[in-house]
């Protein structure tokens, strides 16, 4: 991302990149695949769905003045960027499906994180601290899918 964007324009690219993983995790369950791994990978489709509705929610009931903040300084990290690097084969274990969901919740976790850290309105600052903590405990519930799935 390059500085200087409005809040919105954060919002809007983390919009794009569930909608991304949604594609991934779809591409990846289009395969024949074993039970566990379709049930996982559709949970994971369900969960980007449910968070891009969320966003949107989130623009629509959020003030315009706070969406049209200045950030002087966005997160560094590239997400796209991290799902480009994935170097993903149609037959993609159960394990790396798991392995790939967690590094990239980390991802976002730390991108909400460093968000926060470099807002300097305190509202801007707790939607992003607010995104975060929605972020950990969504990936606590699919650690805890995967597990499910596991046994």
């Amino acid at each position: 991302m390059q500085n200087f964007e409005q809040v919105k324009d954060v919002i809007q690219y983390i919009k794009m990149i569930h909608d991304r993983l949604r594609k991934l995790y779809g591409s990846l369950n289009e395969n024949a695949r074993p039970e566990r791994e379709k049930m996982l990978l559709n949970y994971l489709i369900e969960q980007q769905i449910h968070l891009e509705k969320m966003l949107a929610n989130f623009e629509l009931l959020n003030q315009q003045s706070v969406l049209d903040n200045w950030m002087q300084f966005t997160p560094s990290i590239d997400i796209h960027q991290l799902i480009d690097d994935q170097n993903l084969l149609s037959e993609v274990s159960f394990e790396a499906i798991v392995e790939l969901a967690d590094s990239l919740s980390q991802a976002l976790i730390a991108f909400y994180r460093e968000a926060a850290n470099e807002s300097e309105l305190p509202k801007v600052r707790m939607i992003f601290e607010n995104l975060a903590n929605m972020a950990i405990n969504d990936n606590r519930k699919q650690n805890r899918a995967a597990l499910f799935e596991a046994i």
